[in-house]
């Protein structure tokens, strides 16, 4: 809570000049004392002298002195609001100070005083004074309860401007001198935790003071601790449902008290209202009534504590001297019956209830060929699974046709455990899997060294892989050349490309489908020839242009182009260039060219008034070839 407090010239009496409000008694104007027998040998009222102002917040604070009041009835207060305006009346006292209120701050106002004598004379004026109304106010670190350290920032307003300021940590101003004044400043608290303090005075840029002092208040705190931490039931075994009841003792409310049980519980929240609900301020010492959760089990931890005040300091962790023990065997899981997976002979699974402990640590499954798993001599451990949600598994690698017992142990960090009920199932028989229907081959494209061969997927659980054989008879499963083409393990693969056949032959094939058990079923057979090589398709050329080169005037270039072969077993161009015709493949090669869509080349440098011959050949990968159409073109004479 902010407050603020002004000092001033013993502000609580001023209401006095009210009883004055409409002058003291009959005014009969200024008296002339040129010669004192001429007025019974009266003497002048006096003349108030060190007329002053102070300022404050909408207020202007006026004190004067005079030598004599013995023939002073009351003072007259004039003020004048701008340079334009006259004086005039505002109100008397018989005081020697007076508080004009209701003021705008940030405006300037001009006063003088005058005495009316006991007999009604006005005496001569004071001299004028002038002061702007001005509020002011000082704030630590924003308004901010607290502060962990002692410098702090000090926001200073006056809106009525300010030329300069006091500040003191005491209100009698301590050693506090006059400085510029700042809007903001940093300042060091005194020491040592508690309610800290910064007073404030300021003068305006007329040297008016500004009456009496605002200050502002922080916390200084700079340190929380933690006395005690305990629980109780002390010195015994706890279980699942127990009541634990945790404390800490801090000197402190309004802080943030927590606990940790081991690695297991942490972070569990202590309240200091005696309700363990909403925090409120009660004695610094913070409990919780904690009731042990099914599944928690924890051998002789410690509890350690932790609190942060409300400034925002954090203790030093304690230990509680006790530690603490909860023991609890883990929640035993019921195992179902083991299925056949789809038409697998040698694989049963297994399904059983998730362990929902806290302090799981593992499944462990164990697996006999007769009952009674627990004490069987040929018990087995099949798996050790670790994965909380994970509740089911494949046991694989069995005898077909054979009955087998199980049963799955959940253990905790602590290494108890607890079984589940005993379950058994039966393996199937081995049976061939399903053959694949295998469809023709077909040549790719235009090929003459690949077939194409497609066939139907198997869709068994118990699927190992698909095996293709090829060879140049029918009879494939029996054939004395018989060959293993491909060998595929992706269930759903069901193509292969057969490359580096010999052109215009005929193959055999058949697809042989394999299980896991090592049987096998075979597809039917189908052959396929394979495409004759062909010399590729001829290009047709033109001549784009025939001109000087563009970097030397004495030789010129041609450029050719054209048009593009779009067979499968495209190779490469060559352009071949001689200088009568007919033009052939023993003719000089111009260019060598691999990308079927790149159709376009320049000669270069050739002979100025020469007539050249080109043709272009295209090249498969059989090595067959064809040749274009041939053009001539004469080259540019000199320039």
């Amino acid at each position: 809570m902010k407050k603020m407090a002004e000092r001033g010239l013993v502000l609580a009496i001023l209401s006095i000049t009210l009883l004055f409000l409409n002058g003291c008694g009959k005014d009969h104007g200024p008296v002339s004392f040129t010669n004192p027998i001429d007025s019974g040998n009266a003497s002048p009222p006096p003349i108030p002298g060190n007329l002053s102002a102070q300022v404050g917040d909408k207020t202007i604070y006026l004190t004067w002195e005079i030598d004599d009041t013995t023939d002073v009835r009351c003072y007259r207060i004039e003020r004048k609001d701008s340079e334009n305006d006259d004086f005039v009346v505002i109100d008397s006292t018989a005081l020697v100070y007076y508080a004009n209120r209701g003021l705008k701050n940030g405006r300037t106002y001009r006063y003088r005083v005058c005495v009316i004598s006991k007999k009604g004379f006005r005496g001569s004026f004071s001299q004028e004074v002038s002061a702007a109304a001005n509020g002011f106010a000082i704030s630590i670190d924003s308004g901010q309860k607290y502060t962990t350290s002692i410098s702090v920032t000090l926001s200073i307003s006056a809106p009525g401007g300010a030329s300069l300021m006091k500040l003191a940590s005491d209100s009698i101003f301590t050693e506090a001198s006059w400085e510029p004044f700042l809007e903001q400043k940093n300042w060091f608290l005194t020491s040592g935790d508690g309610e800290k303090r910064v007073y404030l005075k300021i003068r305006d840029f007329d040297d008016n003071e500004a009456s009496g002092f605002h200050w502002d208040s922080i916390i200084l705190d700079t340190r929380a601790s933690i006395d005690a931490v305990d629980f109780s039931p002390a010195d015994s075994v706890l279980s699942s449902g127990d009541l634990v009841h945790f404390s800490m003792v801090t000197g402190e409310i309004l802080g943030q008290a927590e606990i940790d049980i081991g690695t297991v519980v942490t972070g569990k929240k202590l309240f200091d209202d005696g309700t363990h609900g909403d925090q409120m301020a009660d004695d610094g010492t913070y409990e919780l009534d904690y009731v042990i959760p099914s599944g928690l089990q924890v051998i002789e931890v410690p509890v350690r504590g932790r609190f942060s005040d409300e400034a925002g300091n954090n203790a030093e962790e304690i230990t509680c001297v006790r530690s603490l023990t909860v023991q609890d065997v883990p929640k035993a899981v019921q195992l179902f019956p083991p299925t056949s997976m789809g038409i697998s002979e040698t694989n049963l699974n297994l399904t059983w209830s998730q362990n929902q402990d806290d302090d799981f640590i593992a499944y462990r499954l164990y697996r006999s060929e007769v009952a009674g798993v627990d004490t069987a001599s040929d018990r087995r451990l099949v798996t050790e699974i670790v994965t909380q949600s994970t509740t089911s598994y494949d046991d694989s690698g069995l005898e077909e046709n054979h009955t087998y017992y199980y049963k799955i142990y959940v253990y905790d960090e602590y290494g108890f455990s607890s079984g589940s009920n005993e379950v058994y199932g039966t393996t199937g028989e081995n049976e061939a899997p399903q053959p694949a229907t295998l469809f023709s081959p077909v040549p790719i494209g235009n090929s003459s060294t690949t077939l194409n061969l497609s066939w139907t997927p198997n869709q068994e659980a118990d699927f190992a892989a698909y095996k293709l054989y090829r060879a140049l008879n029918p009879g494939v499963e029996s054939a004395p050349d018989r060959i293993l083409v491909t060998t595929i393990m992706d269930q759903q693969t069901t193509f292969y490309d057969d490359e580096g056949l010999e052109e215009s032959t005929t193959y055999y094939y058949q697809l042989l489908t394999f299980d896991t058990g090592g049987l096998s079923a075979s597809s039917n057979e189908v052959s396929g020839i394979v495409n004759a090589n062909e010399e590729p398709e001829p290009v047709t050329l033109v001549i784009t242009s025939a001109q000087l080169s563009p970097d030397d005037s004495t030789t010129a270039q041609i450029e050719l182009k054209w048009t593009q072969n779009y067979e499968q077993d495209f190779d490469h161009y060559v352009v071949y260039r001689d200088l009568s015709s007919p033009v052939s493949i023993s003719s000089t090669p111009v260019d060598l060219i691999n990308d079927s869509q790149t159709t376009t080349t320049i000669d270069s440098p050739l002979s100025l008034s020469t007539q050249y011959f080109y043709r272009v050949y295209v090249f498969d990968e059989g090595g067959l070839y064809s040749g274009s159409n041939e053009v001539d073109v004469t080259t540019p004479s000199s320039p």
